[in-house]
């Protein structure tokens, strides 16, 4: 990629996440609070399990079965 097509290409992906923000505020001001409070809630849940995951998977006890 030259010079001009690194500039439109980062252009591009600021005004997507410029859209992509003011869609998540929308979201969450139209939403009722109980709905943004059980998608957060959902959301921490994920993320707890996938960091408990990443944490066993990172121990080398986990790949060779001796833990």
């Amino acid at each position: 990629m030259g010079p001009g097509e690194t500039l439109a290409h980062n252009s591009l992906m600021a005004l997507f996440s410029i859209r992509l923000m003011m869609c998540a505020w929308l979201l969450v001001f139209l939403l009722p609070v109980d709905k943004v409070d059980a998608l957060l809630t959902e959301a921490q849940a994920r993320v707890s399990t996938l960091m408990s995951v990443w944490s066993r998977a990172s121990q080398a006890d986990f790949w060779w079965g001796t833990g």
